[in-house]
């Protein structure tokens, strides 16, 4: 880009031409006026140069900002799809938990049955209340860790501790209603 000439000294030469003008005419000299229309030609020159400059800056800022905010849509659209994506494994895990809680209690209900067949008592820890709450806790502990809410789903009284294995936490709470069954 080229240097623009200096505003302040293209002035000064308009009112210096100005003033000879003036003192001229008050002289009743003649002046010439093309050094003066030279000069104030020069200044608006330089009034639309600055406002073309002007113009392109905006410009400029326009297009910066228009590719930030390109950026920033192609960072939410990458973000969302990650999401989605991170929700679809949830939703596989889940539905494999599902899966797995619901042979659980199946088969704790077929130990539960064998054992009365035994001429045994029902064993209390299998039933599937009792189940339930144990694994209930031990989910909630994963999902919620510390004192809060998700959702519908509250943690607001569960045992400390529940982190951890949970066949292990389920082989220790039945573990002596199993031994009896040796």
């Amino acid at each position: 880009m080229t240097a623009l000439p200096d505003r302040t000294q293209l002035q000064a030469s308009v009112e210096a031409l100005r003033r000879d003008r003036g003192a001229a005419l008050l002289a009743g000299k003649p002046f010439d006026d093309r050094a003066l229309e030279a000069a104030e030609s020069k200044l608006e020159a330089l009034d639309d140069a600055e406002a073309e400059q002007g113009r392109r800056q905006i410009a400029l800022a326009r297009a910066a900002e228009d590719e930030r905010r390109a950026g920033v849509r192609e960072t939410i659209a990458a973000l969302d799809a990650k999401r989605l994506e991170a929700l679809k494994e949830a939703e596989i895990a889940t539905k494999r938990l599902a899966a797995a809680l619901e042979e659980h209690a199946t088969l704790a209900k077929q130990i539960r049955f064998s054992a009365m067949s035994l001429g045994l008592p029902p064993l209390a820890v299998l039933e599937p209340r009792e189940i339930d709450v144990r694994l209930s806790r031990l989910f909630a502990a994963v999902i919620m860790p510390g004192d809060w809410r998700w959702g519908v789903l509250e943690r607001n009284s569960l045992p400390d501790g529940l982190d951890g294995d949970w066949a292990e936490r389920e082989r220790k709470a039945t573990a002596d209603a199993i031994a009896e069954l040796h």
